[in-house]
């Protein structure tokens, strides 16, 4: 269970870098493509980008220093609910299943590294 949880911190970790990425890094060349993006303001897509990468490195960097992971992840999985939230007002039906999905992986890291194997120092 401790080798599946790992992994699945690591796919969290780079989907929530990636998406960083395309938000704070990439935001002119997303906006072309990403509708929702170009209805929001460089600062706030910046914003949340930070907030992603915080994520993905608190996901990886606290469970790698037998820290509080789950904290980093259920922190992850609010910030999916605001997005489906934001998403559903949009009626943008297919980022708010991609954002459910992705909520759902960073609940089940946070429930895993919380009840299911916490890690110890």
């Amino acid at each position: 269970m401790d080798v599946a949880l790992w992994i699945l911190q690591a796919v969290v970790a780079l989907l929530f870098a990636s998406s960083f990425y395309l938000h704070a890094l990439a935001y002119e060349r997303s906006k072309v493509t990403i509708r929702w993006l170009a209805s929001i303001p460089r600062w706030s897509a910046t914003g949340i980008g930070i907030l992603e990468l915080a994520g993905a490195i608190g996901v990886v960097l606290p469970a790698a220093t037998h820290v509080a992971v789950w904290l980093a992840a259920s922190l992850l999985a609010v910030l999916m609910v605001f997005a489906v939230v934001f998403h559903l007002a949009r009626r943008e039906y297919p980022n708010v299943a991609v954002n459910a999905f992705i909520g759902v992986l960073a609940a089940a890291v946070a429930y895993g590294r919380y009840v299911l194997v916490p890690l110890t120092g």
